[in-house]
């Protein structure tokens, strides 16, 4: 095995054999020490109270909280002696990296640990390839020192950004985007965890988890919730280094999803127009004829069935999910066709995942069922997605709903060299893309007109012009009678019928990560404003999260894109429309994940769409999300949407357990190795132990702003 070079460690950098000394157990068990000695032993990892360190705040500024005591050990033996010792206190600890989970996952009162001297890399085997480093190495940091190892080598895949622990991405289960590619954790070979049981258990104990160890514990804790043990080291499957040739391709909304037909769309109660119902016309009763202004009184909430007993049948008719949600209408959720049925037998079928619920999850079945909701132009959509998504390795989008345009990434590895972007456009960047548009964006707070506005003029600024010519045109539809057709199963029945739709088209083999040949990814269609550049991997797979934010993102089983996001369009349309109604900053991010088998995982037993919104704090300044955000997850639910763990939601462990076949399983794991509870913090109680109270709710952490709007 070769060792490569290593991390920043807490005071220099460290080589792979003092880090490698640094992650061994305590020479005596935690839990024969006396708790006056454990005190000593811990004292010099504690964090005074008057540190800066000791407060915690997100990185997004949106919590933040003074826990009782802060630690902040460089030794797996320190944060062994922590856990024993909160144990024996009745206390919670919890850990924190970069705190970059936009809600409150890593927050507790009670003790916390700060990951960060517990970094570096312990060995990497250039053979297999792979990699260990200790859980608080930051993903930037990996990428370096993996850079710098010879030869060199990378993660297969990243999410977004690098500046988070690889503990943290491994804890929510972090994903990139790419039809074939799962989550973070999917790659994850081996944990190093640390389990605060009894001391009639062995007490605190130091467990290695794998495919082959501990597999259940090790199933659990790649989507842990920071819950099932403290991970000190994880294990990493390597790539050769590479790099990547990236298209980047403006193309019209419409032009991909269909244009505007009411669809996808539900049987609904008729709306007067202001939030009353309107009756069917009726014969005079013992009731007598329903008037106008009593019409008008019956909320739209009230149900069906009390309607029909006062006054009568009401009228239905099909209308646009989208527009209902705009109206605050009620949406049912999702039918229990789209939950997942299919539970694993083996807790080791990691990835690939061997029984996804395809076809359990599909709007169009192989029988021949379609979803009602649906028409054809939604069908053609989503056959038409299938194909872009599936003509590079890595496919991403970001919509701009104010300008109706969407901003399609499509990448493949390459033996290209790399050119990277210039200085001129880094200062462009810098200077517009940053500063002025953040300007904008606090100018925008002050009044319901300005938002659409300024996402126009930073649309027009930073993205090149669509040709006027082709606006509105729908070259490269695709027609009924494709759509409605069942779909095939094999990849290329899937594309090769579409490949003549689009000029630049090229369907991805499946699995081979090998380079794609040089030229081979061109835009769809030739008047499409593009750009293609070669850059290494993590500059192609990481973006600039340009301002603190609000976020929400959840993830919708893969079938249902088009139908999710032609809905989502009616609704911002209808939101825009109406002078009250909500306003949405940009974009709106779309990535796809292949299926795995981890139990908490967003991508259990399916192939996913995440959808990602996000409203601006420009200068660190709160804006209006609340509403917005409570309709969003409206819209996720009904399209069987998994909430980002790392993000505030509103789900507790009724609905999850419909989501998450595995979830009990989960939860008996986490007793197992910590019956005491003392991994447990607010979110997880709330959420998956459904416990209620002032002490568990979102609003405990939360930072209070000044210059509330």
């Amino acid at each position: 095995m070769a060792a490569a070079s290593t991390s920043a460690a807490p005071a220099s950098t460290s080589s792979a054999s003092q880090v490698r000394l640094r992650s061994q157990p305590p020479s005596i068990p935690p839990h024969l020490q006396s708790t006056k000695t454990l005190q000593t032993l811990v004292a010099p990892a504690e964090v005074s109270r008057r540190s800066s360190r000791a407060r915690i705040t997100n990185w997004g500024g949106t919590f933040t909280y003074k826990p009782q005591r802060v630690f902040q050990p460089s030794t797996v033996a320190e944060c062994c002696n922590i856990l024993e010792l909160a144990r024996r206190s009745g206390t919670s600890v919890r850990a924190v990296g970069k705190a970059h989970s936009p809600g409150d996952l890593p927050f507790s009162d009670a003790w916390m640990i700060r990951t960060e001297d517990l970094s570096g890399t312990v060995e990497v085997d250039s053979d297999t390839p792979s990699a260990t480093f200790l859980a608080g190495t930051l993903i930037s940091d990996i990428n370096d020192a993996l850079a710098a190892n010879e030869p060199p080598l990378a993660l297969t895949s990243l999410g977004s950004i690098s500046e988070q622990t690889i503990g943290g991405a491994i804890a929510t289960s972090t994903h990139g985007s790419g039809y074939n590619f799962a989550s973070v954790s999917s790659a994850c070979l081996e944990l190093g965890i640390i389990v605060p049981q009894t001391a009639e258990q062995g007490g605190v104990q130091v467990l290695t988890c794998s495919r082959e160890q501990n597999v259940e514990l090790f199933n659990a804790s790649l989507c842990s919730l920071g819950c099932t043990g403290f991970i000190y080291s994880v294990k990493m499957k390597l790539e050769p280094a590479f790099r990547l040739r990236h298209l980047v391709e403006e193309i019209e909304f419409d032009w991909i999803f269909g244009g505007k037909t009411g669809a996808p769309a539900i049987e609904a109660l008729v709306d007067d127009g202001d939030g009353g119902v309107k009756m069917q016309q009726q014969q005079s009763s013992s009731r007598g004829a329903v008037g106008e202004a009593t019409m008008a009184s019956i909320d739209m909430s009230t149900p069906e069935s009390e309607v029909n007993r006062t006054y009568g049948a009401p009228r239905k008719s099909r209308q646009s999910i989208g527009k209902l949600l705009a109206r605050g209408r009620p949406l049912p959720p999702s039918g229990p066709r789209y939950y997942p049925s299919t539970r694993q037998t083996d807790p080791a079928d990691i990835y690939p995942c061997r029984a996804p619920d395809t076809d359990a999850t599909a709007r169009v079945g192989p029988d021949g069922w379609m979803d009602p909701e649906d028409d054809d132009e939604t069908r053609a959509a989503q056959s038409k997605i299938d194909a872009i998504i599936q003509s590079s390795q890595h496919t991403r989008l970001w919509w701009f709903p104010h300008v109706k345009m969407v901003t399609l990434s499509r990448a493949d590895r390459t033996l290209e060299p790399a050119a990277g972007p210039t200085f001129s456009q880094r200062a462009y960047h810098t200077i517009v893309g940053y500063h002025f548009t953040q300007f904008l964006l606090f100018v925008s707070r002050y009044h319901s007109a300005l938002p659409s506005q300024v996402a126009k003029v930073v649309h027009y600024l930073t993205h090149p012009s669509f040709p006027a010519e082709h606006r509105g045109k729908q070259s490269g539809s695709i027609s009924s009678a494709e759509a409605s057709s069942p779909p095939e199963t094999s990849h290329e029945s899937q594309t090769g019928s579409l490949a003549s739709e689009f000029e630049g088209f090229k369907a991805a083999p499946p699995t081979d990560l090998s380079p794609a040949p040089a030229g081979s990814l061109k835009p769809l269609q030739a008047h499409h404003p593009h750009s293609l550049t070669v850059d290494h991997s993590i500059n192609v797979f990481n973006m600039d999260c340009l301002f603190k934010q609000y976020t929400s993102e959840w993830a919708i089983p893969y079938t249902h894109t088009a139908a999710c996001l032609r809905a989502m369009r009616d609704w911002l349309e209808e939101e825009a429309r109406l002078d009250t109604g909500e306003r949405i900053h940009f974009p709106v991010e779309v990535r796809w994940t292949d299926a795995d088998g981890i139990w908490l995982s967003h991508g259990y037993g399916r192939r996913n769409c995440y959808i990602g919104i996000i409203q601006f704090r420009p200068y660190n300044l709160p804006t209006r999300y609340r509403s917005l955000f409570a309709k969003f997850e409206t819209l996720m639910r009904h399209f069987a949407g998994r909430p980002h763990w790392a993000k505030t939601h509103t789900c507790g462990p009724q609905e999850l357990r419909k989501l998450y076949p595995h979830l009990d399983d989960f939860l008996e794991v986490r007793k197992r190795y910590d019956p005491d509870g003392v991994l447990l913090n607010p979110y997880v109680r709330r959420h998956l132990l459904g416990e209620i109270g002032e002490e568990m709710s979102v609003r405990r952490f939360k930072k209070r702003e000044r210059g509330k709007l």
